[in-house]
């Protein structure tokens, strides 16, 4: 997941209405590689909330596929 902080900024990760992730960081880009999320196929409500206080909310569509294997 991707985004962009303006400045030193709290970047929440929400799905289903649980926090999943959460994490400070600084100005500038941001990736987020190490999500653990829950199964299913609900997006991601991800809300950064700025040093100043404000919050932008942005929504990642998310979907996991059954991984399936085929009889030996």
């Amino acid at each position: 997941m991707r985004g962009v902080a303006q400045s030193n900024a709290l970047v929440t990760v929400e799905q289903n209405g649980f926090i999943v992730y959460q994490k400070e960081v600084p100005p500038g880009p941001f990736v987020f590689e190490d999500l653990q999320l829950a199964g299913g196929g609900a997006d991601l409500d991800v809300s950064v909330k700025e040093a100043d206080g404000t919050v932008s909310r942005f929504i990642v569509p998310y979907s996991s596929v059954p991984i399936w294997c085929s009889p030996a």
